[in-house]
C-alpha cells in the first residue's frame, strides 16, 4: 500500500522532473537540451537537423514529460525506472516507451561457454564458462508474459551499489527509512485509535458496588456507548449509586490514571522528527514538500532563508537523479543514434534578473564591456550596423565609430580619461556654444 507521509516527497520530486523534462526556453530556464560533446565545435545546419530528429525520437509516442512522469513515479518507491526501445533499419533508435516497473525482472543467468560468450564477451579467452545475464522478462502474475535483449531496454537505477545480493536493482528510499516509518505509523495509529474510540487504556475506573455480575455487565454496556466513538467525544456519563449507609457500605466510582500528558510523552516532536529522517532519507528539506520540519537541537539545511533551503534542497536531492536518467538515456538512446551529441537536463542557479545585475556590476567595475556581457546572454553585439538600424545614420562615421568603441571596451576611469584626452575636439564653427578645451567661448 502507498504511504501517505512518503506521497508528499514523491509527488514533488515528480513533478520536478517533469518540469526539466521540456525544452530549455532561455539560457537562464532549467529544462532539458541537446548538445555537442566537443564544445568547442560550433552548431552547424546539419547537427540542428540531427537535434531535431533526436527530439522526434524522444516524442515519438508521446510527449517527453509525460513518459518522465510514469519513470519518475516508478523511480522513487522502487529506484527502478524501465522503458522499452524500438529501432528502425540499422540499428538506430526510433522510439522509446516507459513500462511498468514493479512487473520487470533480470533474467535468470545463462551459462555460457563458447569462446566469446555471447554478447557480453564472457571469456577473456579462457575456456572456464560464466554465468552471463543480458537480458529482461515482464513478471505478471508469477508468469513470464514477454522476454527482452539488454540492448531493447532502459534500466534506469539512480542508487547504484556494488553488492553482490542486489542483482542490479536498486535501495529505494522507502526501504531505506523503514524503521522511521513504522514508528510514524504506530504514532499514527495511536493517536487515530484514540479519535475513533473516543476511550483508550489511559486509565482504569474502579467500580465498587453491590451489582452483581449481570447487572455490572450491562452498566459497563452501557457506559462504553455512551462514550465510545467520535460522536460521543466529550459527552458525561451519568451513573445512579447507591449511597449507603455507612462509609464502608457506598458505592463509588475511582479513576485510576495511567497515562502521562501530551506534553510530557512529546508527541509532536516525535512525529515531526520522524518527518525529518524520512526527508533526509529522500535527501530533500520537509520545506520542500510543504511540510514542517523539528528545529529544535539540531542544525537546518543551509541558513534560516527557507527559500534558499529548497534550493539546496533541490540542488542535491534532485539533480544527482536528473543526472542517472542523463546517463541511461545518453547511453541507451543518444549515442546510438548520433554519437557526437548528448543529452542534458539543465539546472541553473541564478535567475535573469541575478544575471543582469552581475553584468551591470561587471560594467560599472570595469571587469568586462557591455558587448562583452551582451555576448554572454546571448544578445545581439552593438555595431555599426545595429546602430544605423535603430534609426541613427544621419550621424557622422567618426561619432557612429566613437559609440562603437565605447561598447567594446571595458570603461575604467583611467581609460576612460584616456579617451578624452585622445579624441579630437570639434573645430568651433563660429555659431556659439562653448568652444574646445582651452578656446574661446561662444557669445
Amino acid at each position: 500500500p502507498e504511504l501517505s507521509i512518503c506521497a508528499p516527497f514523491i509527488l514533488t520530486r515528480v513533478q520536478q522532473m517533469m518540469d526539466f523534462s521540456r525544452p530549455q526556453l532561455n539560457k537562464y530556464a532549467f529544462g532539458c537540451k541537446f548538445q555537442l560533446r566537443d564544445s568547442d565545435k560550433e552548431m552547424t545546419p546539419a547537427a540542428r537537423k540531427v537535434v531535431k530528429e533526436l527530439w522526434q525520437v524522444f516524442n515519438r509516442f508521446e510527449p517527453f514529460h509525460q513518459t518522465m512522469q510514469k519513470w519518475a513515479n516508478d523511480s522513487w518507491p522502487y529506484d527502478l525506472a524501465v522503458g522499452e526501445v524500438v529501432y528502425e533499419k540499422g540499428n538506430r533508435p526510433y522510439a522509446f516507451r516507459a513500462l511498468d516497473a514493479s512487473t520487470m525482472r533480470r533474467a535468470r543467468p545463462k551459462m555460457v561457454t563458447d569462446k566469446h560468450g555471447g554478447r557480453e564477451g564472457a571469456f577473456d579467452g579462457s575456456s572456464t564458462p560464466r554465468f552471463v545475464s543480458d537480458g529482461y522478462v515482464q513478471l505478471v502474475g508469477d508468469r513470464i508474459q514477454r522476454t527482452w535483449d539488454k540492448e531493447e531496454i532502459l534500466w534506469f537505477v539512480r542508487r547504484q551499489r556494488s553488492s553482490i545480493y542486489t542483482f542490479g536493482y536498486g535501495y529505494p528510499e522507502i526501504q531505506q527509512s523503514y524503521d522511521a516509518l513504522v514508528a510514524y505509523l504506530n504514532a499514527d495509529n495511536y493517536n487515530q485509535y484514540y479519535f475513533r474510540n473516543g476511550m483508550h487504556a489511559s486509565a482504569i475506573l474502579q467500580v465498587r458496588s453491590k451489582m452483581g455480575k449481570q447487572a455490572f455487565n450491562a452498566f459497563k454496556m452501557v457506559l462504553t456507548a455512551q462514550l465510545k466513538g467520535i460522536e460521543n467525544a466529550h459527552r458525561m456519563a451519568m451513573v445512579l449509586l447507591d449511597p449507603g449507609g455507612t462509609e464502608a457500605a457506598k458505592e463509588s466510582i475511582e479513576k485510576v490514571d495511567l497515562a502521562k500528558s501530551n506534553r510530557e510523552m512529546e508527541f509532536s516532536k516525535l512525529i515531526l522528527m520522524k518527518i525529518m529522517i524520512i526527508a533526509a532519507n529522500f535527501n530533500m528539506s520537509p520545506k520542500e514538500a510543504g511540510l514542517p520540519e523539528y528545529s529544535e537541537g539540531g542544525s537546518r539545511m543551509g541558513n534560516e532563508n527557507p527559500k534558499e533551503q529548497i534550493e539546496l534542497s533541490r540542488k542535491f536531492g534532485l539533480m544527482p537523479a536528473l543526472m542517472a536518467f542523463e546517463d541511461v538515456l545518453n547511453h541507451g538512446i543518444v549515442y546510438k543514434y548520433d554519437e557526437d551529441f548528448e543529452f542534458r537536463f539543465v539546472y541553473d542557479d541564478e535567475t535573469e534578473a541575478q544575471r543582469l545585475d552581475l553584468a551591470g556590476k561587471a560594467i560599472q567595475q570595469g571587469v568586462d564591456s557591455i558587448n562583452g556581457q551582451r555576448l554572454e546572454m546571448d544578445k545581439q553585439v552593438i555595431d555599426r550596423d545595429f546602430l544605423k538600424s535603430l534609426g541613427l545614420k544621419t550621424l557622422s562615421d567618426e561619432t557612429i565609430d566613437g559609440l562603437v568603441l565605447s561598447y567594446n571596451l571595458p570603461f575604467t576611469p583611467t581609460l576612460m580619461q584616456a579617451i578624452g584626452q585622445l579624441t579630437p575636439q570639434p573645430a568651433d564653427d563660429g555659431m556659439g556654444g562653448p568652444g574646445g578645451p582651452g578656446g574661446p567661448a561662444g557669445p
